[in-house]
Formats: structure tokens, sequence, C-alpha cells
């Protein structure tokens, strides 16, 4: 049984890093050497694994929740569906009559992007976003950069 103790990790170049409970006849608190960057390399490999760990519990109905948050909230833009602007609280509940609307057949945040969050299914006319600096960009386009951005850089938050 290996038991760590912070106060040894890293401890020094050839890194003591454990205690060791019982194992050959040793008794309880023998210090173990282990080399530096195996232990160096064991830890980052742990913190990994917990990183992509959190992120995949993030469940599809999760992003398209922040999908639609990141619309609600982004500073001075509009949503403009069929050549009229909305702010961002009133296209997040524009999404979510959509979303509710479509039910069961949107099955990823990607579907809720195509079917849901891109054009008008009255019109076909894409949605766009214009921001607060006068830029205007398609939706879909934004979306797509944020649902990408909220499975990697940010492990699944919203903006």
């Amino acid at each position: 049984m290996l038991r760590f103790d912070s106060r040894f990790l890293f401890s020094d170049r050839t890194g003591w890093v454990a205690h060791h409970a019982q194992s050959h006849g040793a008794v309880r608190g023998r210090i173990v050497k282990i080399r530096g960057d195996r232990a160096a390399w064991m830890l980052s490999f742990a913190v990994l694994v917990a990183t992509f760990a959190f992120a995949a519990s993030l469940t599809e109905k999760q992003k398209i929740d922040a999908l639609i948050h990141s619309i609600e909230v982004l500073p001075g833009a509009k949503f403009i569906r069929n050549g009229t602007a909305y702010d961002g609280n009133a296209a997040a509940e524009h999404l979510q009559q959509k979303r509710r609307y479509v039910g069961d057949r949107i099955k990823t945040a990607n579907d809720f992007i195509v079917c849901c969050a891109s054009r008008s299914s009255v019109s076909g006319k894409p949605y766009q976003i214009r921001f607060a600096n006068g830029e205007t960009v398609d939706a879909e386009i934004f979306l797509r950069a944020e649902l990408k951005r909220i499975e990697t850089s940010d492990v699944g938050k919203a903006r």
C-alpha cells in the first residue's frame, strides 16, 4: 500500500515522492525513492485524465443551453431574424421555443445549430448576429465557434 505525502512531492531532483505503508516488512512511514520525472509524468497524466473526464461529462442538453446562453448575454449584440433585430433575451426565448417545437428530433448541439439556430424555418433566411462594434456574422458561424470553445478551451463553461 502506497500513501502519498505532499511534503515529499517533488522535494528534490530525484523525487522523494511517497511514504511506503507496509511492503516487504518495511516499517510504516518509510520513504520510497521514485524518479522525479516519472512522478511528474504520473501527476500530469492524472490531471489530464481528470480534465477530460469533466469535459466528457457535459451533456448535449447542457451544450445547447450554453449556446443559447452565449447569445443571450452577448453585450450590445442584436440577433437578426427575417430582417428584424432582437436583443439577446428575445433571441434566447425564440431559440428555446424552436427547441421545444422540434423536441426529441434534436439529439446533439450540432443538430440544434442546424435545425433551430441557423436559419428561419419560415423564410429560409440565415439568422445573423450584429455585434456591438457593428460587425455582422451568420449565427451558424458564431455558434459553431462557440460550440468548439465550449467543448475545448473552457471545458463547457458558457461565455
